[in-house]
């Protein structure tokens, strides 16, 4: 590693915790449970540190000293030489979720998760611990928790050292948290063997943003040094067309992904022609280019790889429904209810095929289900562009609110 990226690495310091839970009820969880415990924990932390009653930041007499917009909304500070351009720092936090898929938690069952604070968050531990016990005592996480379901009790929160080994630092029944623990840098860690090979393994869902824009970009891309993206723009549409999904589907189809984006995707299904994610990403692209015949192929070949997951199943839905071909998503529809009786289903492959049906009422019932349950799928809400037609609706921007998108 170069010396002065070296020597800039090791003035940032970081402390990574276990927190241990304890189901007090029935906690019904999707597989990936990174975006239910973020999302649930950002809407609580506001919640826990807001003593303003319009509880908007940007006009906040408060907020150059308020822990929230420091952790949510992280300024950059006006003197600094780096990130001028950008207008926010990234989150001083990441949320280690749990790996298992396991969707169904019966009560005394035991889930844990990881937080790794950075900096000056080291010291807003005490919220965070805080923040996730109202979490799990008040509001509850997952599906069914406005009945009663969801509910948790943090048993222990252990500091991580630099072999892995894990020291309590919290007593969730005794509500004692004690500083046996102290932040490390990057020379606490075991050196590696090369440390001019990096390699990254994805194991929870990745968000790439580059210029404002959320890219779905292919590991292939890593081995050219380029950035490439797949799919409909991230940037909104000049024409909005309220409530007409004909009217969408009538819009002039936009070119085929170039060539070089083409390229990378066929050499990951060259790679491997059982990727799934590979033929997923290739119906989103021939999707937003309104290749619908193309974009059918690649999701039903994804939907089958995967052995029919629901989440998959959703976009297949609607590339369907856009095509005209009704009959197969509302069959598609019907078979993610009967899912949904012994399994998860994200509540946005239900919003999908509605949309795809033009049955935009039901869509956004399943838009706030997937808001309420904290659906991952909800994230990139504003860059979907067959939700263009509905940007206008009332709802539509009450979404935005919801998800603190919007003021």
């Amino acid at each position: 590693m170069e010396g002065g990226l070296l020597q800039e690495l090791q003035k940032i310091s970081f402390a990574s915790f276990r927190f241990h839970l304890r189901a007090a009820t029935e906690l019904h969880l999707p597989p990936y449970k990174g975006s239910t415990l973020r999302g649930a924990f950002g809407t609580v932390f506001k919640e826990t540190v807001c003593v303003v009653e319009h509880r908007d930041c940007d006009r906040c007499i408060l907020k150059l000293k308020c822990a929230y917009p420091y952790i949510f909304d992280t300024p950059i500070p006006e003197d600094s030489a780096r990130m001028r351009k950008y207008e926010r720092a990234p989150h001083p936090f990441v949320i280690d979720p749990p790996l298992d898929t396991s969707t169904n938690y019966e009560p005394g069952s035991s889930l844990s998760f990881g937080l790794t604070l950075i900096g000056k968050a080291i010291d807003y531990l005490p919220y965070f611990i805080y923040s996730f016990e109202r979490m799990g005592a008040d509001r509850g996480i997952g599906k069914g928790r406005r009945f009663g379901s969801g509910r948790f009790a943090i048993e222990s929160v252990s500091w991580v050292d630099a072999d892995g080994t894990e020291k309590p630092v919290y007593d969730g029944k005794r509500k004692i948290l004690s500083n046996s623990f102290h932040p490390l840098t990057i020379r606490d860690l075991p050196e590696s063997q090369d440390s001019k090979l990096i390699t990254v393994h994805y194991l929870t869902p990745t968000r790439m943003t580059f210029e404002h824009q959320l890219h779905v970009t292919l590991h292939v891309a890593f081995v050219e040094a380029q950035r490439v993206q797949v799919g409909a723009s991230a940037e909104a549409k000049s024409v909005h067309v309220e409530h007409d999904a004909d009217a969408a589907r009538a819009q002039p189809a936009s070119k085929a992904p170039n060539a070089l984006q083409g390229r990378q995707i066929s050499l990951v299904l060259e790679l491997d022609s059982a990727a799934v994610w590979g033929h997923f990403v290739m119906g989103v692209a021939y999707r937003g280019k309104r290749m619908f015949e193309e974009a059918i192929a690649a999701h039903r070949r994804a939907v089958q790889l995967s052995g029919g997951m629901a989440a998959l199943v959703g976009w297949l839905g609607l590339a369907l429904g856009l095509s005209g071909e009704t009959a197969e998503a509302r069959s598609l529809l019907d078979g993610l209810h009967e899912h949904e009786a012994h399994g998860y289903v994200p509540p946005t492959s239900f919003a999908w095929i509605h949309i795809g049906l033009s049955e935009v009422d039901s869509a956004f019932e399943w838009l706030n289900r997937g808001v309420e349950e904290c659906d991952q799928l909800m994230m990139p809400i504003k860059s979907y562009e067959f939700l263009d037609p509905f940007r206008k609706d009332p709802r539509f921007g009450a979404l935005l609110r919801k998800m603190n998108l919007e003021p």
